[in-house]
């Protein structure tokens, strides 16, 4: 970091329309700086960033820890950390007792115990006692003793040559039924693991593969139960190396998925099998649980007497989850908080949160606005200190009875053990929204600040009532990704009257990189907006510590490069944001319009599917939002046929989308809801939600015989404000209706800020009738108001197109900007792509050029347009001294009446171009600076003279940047003005 760089940053954002800044700090593949987080030095440049924001203008916000998710430091303790239920189990024979209890598996130092139960043995825990199986693997250095020593922490790496399987084998003396498989801790983000078994130890037959659950950020494991499996070898095989701490073959049935079960994975209510069936020998008898918590000394040691017979005795105990903040830097990484515990998350607050506001507003006193939680990516949790006593306290049952739930086993019967388990999840969610996501929105409330909380990741939590906490919900969406997470955050701001919902856009990985632009930008943006996010936060803007390179710093592969050293920054970056300032303020006009809400049930943990999971469930262009079981239950009433909500938004439908039964009392209420004419389609009583929409005559709110475009609705009083795009790759001509009272429309260019009449009809069935042709990739607004007026439909007669006055021919001369090229200027007999000229400094160019010419015009000026044709990326325009505009996205076409003039023009475009090529060419080029990247886990100093903001040393290339995605022999892409230019008049 540095001051320098910070000023000019932030000078950049506000000089182009930025309204501000979140501030992460995140170690991602790139060197270690000089500035050491939560420094004093640190503290000062936040304090720096703060000032310069309200000399600015521009909002200041700040992530509320040091990575990208999710709460915690170095400061946190294990006694403060995120916790989960742990145990060793014993067998034993009945009467005298004296032994000590192996501990179970503690993280960070840190252990705590529960309880010690015994229970009569169960029949495949006694198997699974008496069996001896030799452990044997494909690779001969792989240790079998570790992953079987009971302790998953410690681990071992099966290597697995290229092109082959390598397998871990269990080898039995005779033939046994195996049950399910527990492979634990395993850092393998892609581990595929597959159940093989043999008779003779020679011949195989796969029996399964199996999902991976994650159970922390950078924790896997499989964890399945299944129909019984006899055979006398077994093995577990995969395709490439991963790492594991430990492997279990049981002839003991155990619950699947268990640590879906016990909020330590995610798996939403929609993912969690409904019946546990097993067989009645797998069932403890919960009369004949013993409590021998008393009788357990603090060395662990027990002594007892137990009636005769086979005995379990189960230590049960909580440790860490060893969950850190990710991706944070050494000084910033630690434990992450519990997230069960109020107090613990204060304590964060008190050794980070709090002191960056106080230490901000020393400086800035009105810069500050708001504070972030990201996308939650650190794991389950399922105990904290103090939860028996909590959880019979909001119950009134004890939970140590069904402690053995945690570990597999059935208690009573398999209804009740569901029944315990989903409300052991059901109160999970409920702390973790209370204790953590409500008392960040609290305080930060209590500051006079914004709370915005991206409520979705791998937590346990319902994501609709996490979303609900805070004053901005925010999603995410990424470059080139047709799924997105938007439905939690936009319904949970729909549903609890939050207007704006914001969004982390634009991220992209390393195949976007130095190709984004705000044409590719915008498409993105669009879609979003028709998703009904009204607020971007851009992903990402990367502090360009040093001031005398470029392109400069990156997030390692992240990112879609939103900086400002990209050379179409100052002015296609102004045109873009304009752009998006005017559609976010229609977006966030009066309330949002949505057809059905989706009830998403009570099995937590809860997700929001998002819209295209359900869409083809529901006539075309009928959109849901997810309706959580507090609004259905209290916070809504049933208004002429509709589910209102206290803003008064309104649904026209309720959708029940799952085979199994809602509770008892989100069903009754349903009923309640039907009996007041609010239609209702729940599918376990197999309701089609399209005829049940249908049926009950509703409709799309926009209609067409032909393609629907995208489209989002927001309503102001009796104004109907909607947001069409064409998403597709091909122009289109939609003929459409609207649900809009026989409005008479206005479309509203977010590109020109124009609004023009539009000719429309009135159907027989009140609709607005329109046509409109949109481009491939091309959006508007259309504004529905009673002030308008009807413009008359008239059928153009097909010759009817715009009239091509003059083509901009040259010759062209091209002056290339001195601070990106020693070109110089040169003549062009006609345009060409830059890229395809034989010079290498052109056919390498990247950065600002000027293209000038002259041309005669005859024509008109009213009307006259200038099509730029193929623009590489972004083009300003001076027509005879007059600045005409950017040109920046599709169709590449500027208004010049009030500039072109009959006879001689002179024309200037100075173009923006990327830095792809120049990289390219760089890339041939000896690298004189020093800098190495790194992996993803930097070990290594920045180089002292990017540190110390000083020029890079002398060499052939013109770029420096801290990743490179480009080699020698990648292929250029277009560059330049490419056109054809043409002057048109157009047609009335």
């Amino acid at each position: 970091m540095s001051r320098e760089g910070i000023t000019r940053d932030l000078e950049s954002l506000a000089n182009v329309g930025v309204g501000g800044i979140v501030l992460f700090h995140v170690t991602q593949g790139i060197s270690h700086g000089t500035v050491r987080f939560n420094s004093a030095e640190h503290l000062d440049l936040i304090a720096h960033v703060a000032a310069e924001c309200e000399r600015l203008g521009l909002q200041f916000m700040f992530h509320n820890a040091d990575g990208w998710s999710s709460s915690g430091g170095p400061w946190i303790t294990p006694e403060q950390s995120m916790k989960r239920v742990v145990w060793s189990e014993t067998l034993v024979d009945g009467g005298a007792v004296s032994l000590r209890l192996p501990q179970p598996p503690a993280r960070e130092g840190f252990y705590r115990d529960i309880a010690v139960l015994a229970y009569p043995a169960l029949p495949g825990e006694l198997r699974d006692a008496a069996l001896q199986p030799v452990v044997t693997a494909s690779d001969p250095e792989f240790a079998t003793d570790i992953i079987r020593d009971g302790n998953p922490d410690t681990s071992a790496t099966l290597a697995v040559p290229a092109g082959t399987r390598g397998w871990i084998r269990f080898s039995y003396d005779e033939q046994v039924e195996i049950r399910s498989i527990s492979l634990l801790n395993s850092p393998s983000r892609s581990l595929d693991a597959s159940l093989e078994i043999s008779q003779d130890g020679e011949n195989w037959e796969m029996v399964d593969s199996f999902a991976k659950q994650r159970v922390g950020k950078f924790e896997w494991m499989l964890d399945e139960a299944f129909e019984p499996v006899a055979a006398q070898h077994f093995r577990i095989s995969a395709p490439e190396s991963f790492e594991l701490g430990e492997l279990e073959l049981s002839t003991l049935p155990r619950i699947p998925n268990l640590v879906l079960h016990t909020s330590l994975a995610q798996g939403t209510g929609i993912r969690l099998p409904e019946r546990l069936d097993m067989a009645a020998e797998t069932i403890i008898d919960p009369a004949r649980i013993i409590d021998l918590s008393a009788q357990m000394g603090g060395d662990g040691r027990i002594t007892a007497r137990l009636p005769a017979g086979d005995w379990t005795i189960m230590r049960f105990g909580y440790t860490s989850t060893g969950a850190t903040n990710v991706i944070a830097s050494p000084e910033g990484t630690g434990l992450e908080v519990d997230k069960f515990s109020a107090s613990a998350f204060m304590a964060h607050y008190d050794a980070f949160i709090g002191p960056v506001i106080a230490r901000s507003r020393e400086v800035a006193p009105g810069a500050l606005t708001g504070v972030v939680i990201d996308s939650y990516e650190v794991g389950g949790q399922n105990w904290t200190q103090g939860y028996d006593g909590m959880f019979a306290e909001r119950f009134g049952q004890s939970i140590i009875p069904w402690l053995p739930a945690y570990t597999g086993r059935l208690v009573s019967s398999a209804a009740e053990t569901r029944d315990m388990l989903a409300r052991v999840r059901s109160y999970n969610a409920e702390l973790m929204r209370e204790n953590y996501y409500r008392v960040f929105a609290d305080t930060m409330a209590r500051e006079g600040l914004e709370s915005i909380v991206e409520p979705y990741g791998m937590g346990p939590t319902n994501d609709v009532d996490v979303g609900a906490t805070a004053s901005i919900p925010a999603g995410e969406f990424w470059m080139g990704r047709e799924s997105a997470h938007f439905n939690d955050a936009v319904s949970a701001a729909r549903l609890y009257g939050r207007n704006i919902v914001a969004a982390e856009g634009f991220t992209s990985q390393d195949e976007v990189n130095w190709h984004f632009d705000p044409d590719m930008g915008r498409v993105w943006g669009d879609r979003a907006w028709i998703g009904g996010i009204n607020q971007f936060m851009f992903h990402r803007f990367a502090h360009q510590a040093n001031t005398h390179v470029m392109p400069g710093m990156t997030m390692n592969r992240y990112g879609s490069h939103f900086d400002r050293t990209q050379p179409w920054w100052d002015e296609g970056g102004a045109a873009w944001f304009t752009y998006m300032a005017r559609g976010q303020h229609l977006l966030r006009q009066g309330l949002p319009v949505t057809d059905v809400a989706m009830f998403v049930g009570e099995d937590s943990p809860v997700g929001c599917p998002e819209r295209q999971v359900y869409q083809d469930r529901l006539p075309a262009g009928v959109e849901f939002n997810c309706l959580n079981a507090e609004t259905l239950l209290s916070r809504s009433r049933f208004v002429d046929g509709t589910l209102e909500l206290p803003n008064g938004a309104r649904y026209g439908m309720i959708w029940w989308p799952q085979d199994r039964v809602p509770s008892d009392a989100a069903l009754a209420r349903m009923e309640e809801a039907r009996a007041a004419g609010v239609p209702v389609a729940l599918a376990h009583m197999g309701q089609d939600a399209a005829a049940v929409f249908d049926g009950a005559g509703l409709a799309s709110r926009v209609q067409s015989d032909g393609t629907l475009p995208m489209f989002t609705e927001r309503r102001v009083g009796d104004t109907h404000i909607f947001f069409v795009l064409n998403a597709g790759e091909m122009d289109q001509q939609y003929d459409l209706a609207f649900a809009a009272s026989g409005h008479a429309p206005e479309m509203w260019n977010p590109v020109t800020g124009e609004a023009v009449a539009l000719p429309a009809q009135v159907g027989d069935d009140g609709r607005t009738q329109l046509s409109l042709p949109l481009r491939a990739g091309q959006s508007t607004f259309l504004i529905f108001d009673t002030a308008n007026a009807f413009l008359p439909v008239v059928a153009e007669p097909e010759s009817a197109s715009a009239n091509v006055v003059t083509g901009v021919e040259g010759p062209w001369t091209v002056a290339f900007d001195p601070a990106y090229s020693d070109a110089g200027t040169i003549e062009l007999e006609h345009l060409t792509d830059l890229s395809t000229l034989d010079d290498p400094e052109i056919r390498h160019f990247s950065g600002k050029a000027t293209w000038r010419t002259t041309f005669s015009w005859n024509g008109k000026r009213d009307g006259a347009m200038l099509d730029l044709g193929q623009v590489e990326s972004v083009a300003t325009v001076q027509l005879n001294g007059v600045a005409v505009g950017t040109a920046w996205t599709r169709p590449f076409a500027l208004d010049v009446s009030d500039a072109i003039r009959q006879g001689e023009n002179i024309l200037e475009i100075e173009v923006a171009t990327l830095w792809v090529n120049r990289l390219i060419g760089d890339a041939a080029l000896e690298d004189t600076s020093g800098f190495e990247p790194e992996g993803r886990w930097p070990e290594r100093q920045m180089i002292e003279w990017y540190s110390a903001n000083e020029p890079p040393p002398p060499g052939p290339r013109r770029t420096f940047a801290t990743q490179y995605f480009q080699s020698p022999d990648d292929p250029l892409v277009p560059s330049g003005l490419i056109g054809p230019v043409t002057i048109y008049e157009q047609a009335d």
